[in-house]
């Protein structure tokens, strides 16, 4: 089962609500991402899709994904997953400011 099939629909709501997503399909896509690094040393699915919201403008700094993070941290009871996330977006931005 996916990782957006976990959460209750109405915290995919609060997650929607709070961070730089625009449709619910965009969180579902976002929470099922692999965080895994390809074999090119690129960025993971998830780190490839906080970058493009970077890029977009809708996420212009790491401080804006801060209230996604905490309704992350209240909702997805999977072990590790918020922190794979808050790693994610970490990572882009810390790449992005080099």
């Amino acid at each position: 089962m996916s990782l957006s099939g976990t959460v209750a629909t109405d915290d995919r709501l609060r997650l929607l609500a709070a961070g730089p997503f625009e449709t619910l399909q965009e969180v579902d896509d976002f929470l099922d991402a692999s965080d895994e690094v390809p074999a090119d040393g690129g960025l993971s699915e998830r780190a490839t899709l906080v970058d493009n919201k970077r890029l977009q403008g809708l996420a212009p700094a790491a401080s804006s994904w801060d209230e996604f993070l905490t309704v992350v941290n209240a909702v997805v009871a999977v072990a590790g997953v918020a922190s794979a996330i808050a790693g994610a977006v970490t990572g882009v931005y810390a790449v992005s400011q080099l």
